[in-house]
């Protein structure tokens, strides 16, 4: 038997793309919602879509819901942003056409083409909207936005920020917002790249609540990330963020930004690190001094690579396995570092 849940009810229109970059200059369409990944795709990806306007008239459909603000009813993307953007930036200049043809756009942006020819995109090149007629709840939102993009290259970060029931999101949203935090994100990834940083710390994260050999696939990641409870330890998730990644900003690792780097970071500081007798919350402090020392000495004392073959199957179990290996010669007075 189904479960009884509210029918969404959709209605269709079809908008000119001058009619809808009105829209959304006077504010009334929303392309940024927080689930939204930013615009992804190269001026050849858009020049595509606005071919496809042009010779075409086939641009797939976009989705919208309503949700109403400050007494106006705003349409709020759900899918199709990058569609839309690609429509909306080329009518405000953002960036020049690279196809083709028509010969008369090739390398030009909007304000340099004939009078003719801006008006045939903004009055004849259309974009398809299906609006729900109802506001999605965040769970609703989620889960939409979630089976759109399975078929999709997105990246498990963005999938993580559509995850806006997470009671992780908004306190990880303020902690890569902090200025240390931010210093050192940008040292290691200069860009958040389709969401790549909020992937680094809840990955970091994770190995808080599973000390051993933590799981950050994809599927798992994003199930946990949502869990309820899972902020249960959200301070000390936090907090090994942070010395994570000083940690790695120090060192002297090779790839010390790629994942089985950072994990492997995190984990040892997680699962040989911590001080079962201190309090954060009282002490300020959850790490033993000494181990943290040892294991920045070791990995900041010359360059170490985790990659090294040392019979583990896969690339974050070995560099796990090298780390701890590298930190335990050190201590002994035989580790060996590469010139």
């Amino acid at each position: 038997m189904i479960a009884s849940s509210p029918t969404l009810t959709w209605t269709d229109q079809t908008v000119s793309f001058g009619d809808f970059n009105s829209q959304v200059e006077a504010g009334l369409i929303d392309l940024n919602p927080p689930h939204q990944r930013g615009v992804v795709h190269d001026n050849e990806w858009m020049s595509d879509v606005l071919h496809s306007a042009i010779y075409d008239n086939d641009i797939p459909e976009v989705y919208f819901h309503q949700r109403r603000r400050r007494g106006a009813e705003i349409r709020e993307s759900l899918d199709g942003k990058q569609r839309c953007s690609a429509a909306v930036g080329y009518l405000n200049d953002e960036y020049a056409y690279t196809g083709p043809e028509p010969d008369e756009m090739t390398g030009r942006k909007f304000s340099d083409l004939p009078e003719a020819l801006q008006n045939r995109l903004r009055h004849q090149c259309t974009l398809r909207l299906r609006i729900a007629q109802q506001t999605l709840t965040d769970e609703q939102i989620q889960r939409f936005f979630q089976k759109r993009q399975r078929a999709k290259k997105t990246t498990t970060g963005e999938h993580l920020n559509s995850c806006i029931t997470s009671p992780l999101l908004k306190p990880f949203r303020e902690l890569m917002a902090e200025d240390t935090v931010a210093a050192h994100l940008r040292t290691l990834a200069r860009t958040s790249k389709r969401e790549s940083h909020l992937e680094m710390v809840t990955r970091i994260a994770r190995c808080y609540q599973e000390l051993d050999k933590p799981d950050c696939s994809p599927s798992v990641l994003i199930s946990w990330f949502v869990a309820d409870g899972v902020d249960g330890d959200l301070a000390e998730m936090c907090e090994l963020i942070r010395v994570t990644l000083e940690t790695l900003v120090a060192s002297q690792l090779k790839g010390r930004n790629s994942k089985p780097a950072y994990l492997s970071v995190a984990q040892y500081l997680a699962s040989r690190c911590l001080d079962d007798g201190a309090d954060l919350e009282q002490d300020g402090h959850m790490f033993n001094e000494d181990e943290l020392e040892a294991l920045r000495e070791a990995i900041s004392g010359g360059i170490l690579d985790l990659s090294v073959d040392n019979g583990e199957r896969g690339a974050t179990p070995r560099a796990m396995a090298n780390l701890a290996q590298y930190v335990d010669d050190f201590q002994e007075g035989s580790l060996e570092y590469a010139e």
